[in-house]
């Protein structure tokens, strides 16, 4: 399954999620400032250039966890900036291209990034939102020969489902799409960019 259908499923079970918590009229509570703590338990990720390369290794993606601590302030009505510090981890396999005279390469290390978000909201009647902007982020990772650091600028989409378990606290489910490296740091032809589908779970406190 492609990437985009991957994402219009997400969708779809955000959608589910709120339906079975409650059909009932919620108070809206996206006009207050929140303090959210949310994980994504994994994703799926494409890495390499944007353009394919003949006779080139290939990535593969395993053991994905990732983090984030969010503070979303009102802005006007519907619209609101949402920012703060996440955190992910993945084994990343590197295996190299196939050479009938020599035993192929296959190496695995760890890829840790520290990100920083810069996201515009738009909500949705009572359960619904959308995140988009830019996101600052920076490689923690050993720099090995066969993967480009990601250090630079990316961006990140999300489109999620929110609902008030009280008047302080919510629960929200909210698939994402990312790509790293749009505008990386460092320059190089074909450079080595992700392309991340994943979903992050979590909860908002409503500050007063």
């Amino acid at each position: 399954m492609n990437l985009n259908f991957k994402f219009s499923a997400s969708l779809l079970f955000s959608a589910l999620f709120i339906w079975t918590l409650n059909g009932n009229a919620q108070e809206r509570n996206f006009n207050k400032i929140r303090v959210g703590l949310s994980i994504s338990p994994f994703a799926e990720n494409n890495i390499g250039p944007f353009e394919e390369l003949v006779g080139s290794g290939s990535f593969e993606s395993d053991k994905f966890f990732g983090a984030d601590l969010s503070v979303n302030v009102p802005i006007k009505g519907i619209f609101s900036i949402e920012s703060g510090l996440g955190y992910s981890t993945q084994s990343v396999t590197f295996k190299g291209a196939f050479n009938p005279e020599h035993e192929t390469f296959t190496e695995t290390k760890n890829l840790s990034i520290l990100e920083i978000p810069i996201l515009g909201s738009v909500h949705f009647g009572n359960y619904f939102y959308v995140n988009l902007g830019p996101t600052l982020h920076f490689d923690l990772s050993k720099k090995v020969d066969y993967r480009d650091k990601q250090n630079g600028i990316g961006a990140n989409l999300g489109i999620g489902a929110n609902y008030n378990i009280s008047p302080i606290f919510s629960v929200h489910l909210e698939p994402y799409l990312k790509s790293y490296s749009l505008i990386p740091f460092e320059s190089g032809k074909y450079y080595d960019r992700i392309t991340q589908l994943g979903f992050k779970i979590g909860g908002r406190i409503t500050l007063d």
